[in-house]
């Protein structure tokens, strides 16, 4: 059965239907993306982001001691650093402690944010302003 040049052009426009038809109902579809440079950073849509690791203090650009003056941030599991600004953040687990991998639900800041004020100092890669804090996985 050979196929017709009619029926080529039908076959064709049923599967460009099929293929808009596809992109129109899954185009709005929130999929969680892994952020392949930093696994540790989930994009979840709608500018929000959920952020994997521990509590710790921010490091110093001048490579100083960071303890003396803590800026408690949050440290990815690859070592990435993020300022944390828990204002607007939901109450958390009572029993989160330092050592405790958490996953951090929020937004990136402005960079002005970073840039300027209590962050300007620290080596960190950029600032979440935290809506939620909850244990990893």
């Amino acid at each position: 059965m050979e196929l017709t040049k009619e029926k080529k052009i039908i076959y064709g426009v049923i599967v460009l239907v099929v293929i808009l038809i596809g992109f129109l109902l899954f185009r709005n579809k929130k999929v969680p993306q892994i952020n392949t440079i930093n696994p540790s950073v989930m994009q979840l849509g709608e500018g929000q982001v959920r952020v994997f690791g521990h509590f710790s203090c921010l490091p110093l650009k001048s490579g100083g001691d960071s303890q003396t003056n803590c800026i408690i941030g949050l440290k990815t599991h690859e070592g990435v650093y993020y300022g944390i600004d828990i204002s607007k953040a939901k109450a958390a687990d009572p029993n989160i402690t330092p050592q405790t991998s958490v996953g951090l639900t929020g937004t990136f800041a402005e960079a002005k944010k970073v840039n300027d004020g209590t962050y300007k100092d620290y080596a960190i890669e950029g600032v979440i302003d935290v809506l939620e804090i909850g244990r990893e996985g």
